[in-house]
């Protein structure tokens, strides 16, 4: 089966939906996750974590390697167990151990039966930070009235406005969440991402 992440569709449909970034040559207008989750592009990590102990933080150091496909984080969504959390992304991370890998999934899973791969974006959760690098962006989860039950969905994606953030190849990026609730929490995550390769000639596949 063909890398679907660099096979050039030439429908009048996927034409209307797609313009390109001149730096990294990728599409920008992605509205419709399930055009790329039919093409095999589109991933998800997930995972539940308890014990978040009050003033600390958890770490997930995401990384993209040339020449891999550019990867864009479409959404990170979180729910937490009470509020009062702070959300940080810093670029440009010095890690020295990566730390325990996150599996990512391949949403399109007749695709994975049938060979396509599970992505090529490298997150772990855990690692040992030498230095935070650039912050970035830095969100506030603040808390109810009661303290209970806040949580924060799509930080990045179709949870809010459709933004997104492109990650530049061979740059260490750290996502930070940090417990400031004065209690001991429980919290899950779902990581969603896709990955594509178009030429930067769009005729080069023309027949």
């Amino acid at each position: 089966m063909p890398d679907l992440r660099s096979v050039y569709r030439k429908s009048i449909e996927d034409e209307q939906q797609r313009s390109y970034d001149p730096i990294v040559h990728g599409v920008t207008n992605a509205e419709l996750p399930r055009r790329l989750i039919h093409d095999a592009m589109w991933f998800y990590a997930t995972g539940k974590e308890t014990g978040f102990i009050d003033g600390s933080s958890v770490n997930f150091h995401v990384r993209s390697l040339s020449p891999s496909p550019i990867a864009y984080v479409q959404a990170l969504n979180l729910a937490l167990g009470r509020g009062d959390i702070d959300v940080q992304i810093f670029e440009g991370a010095t890690i020295s151990v990566l730390g325990t890998p996150l599996q990512g999934f391949n949403a399109n899973r007749a695709a994975v039966a049938d060979g396509a791969g599970a992505g090529t974006l490298q997150a772990f959760l855990g690692p040992t930070i030498t230095d935070d690098g650039d912050e970035i962006f830095n969100l506030w989860v603040p808390p109810t009235a009661s303290g209970q039950g806040n949580s924060s969905s799509g930080i990045f994606g179709v949870g809010q406005q459709g933004e997104e953030l492109v990650l530049a190849q061979d740059t260490d990026y750290l996502f930070r969440i940090t417990n400031n609730s004065g209690e001991t929490i429980d919290w899950w995550y779902e990581f969603n991402w896709y990955e594509v390769t178009y030429p930067e000639d769009r005729t080069a596949l023309d027949p």
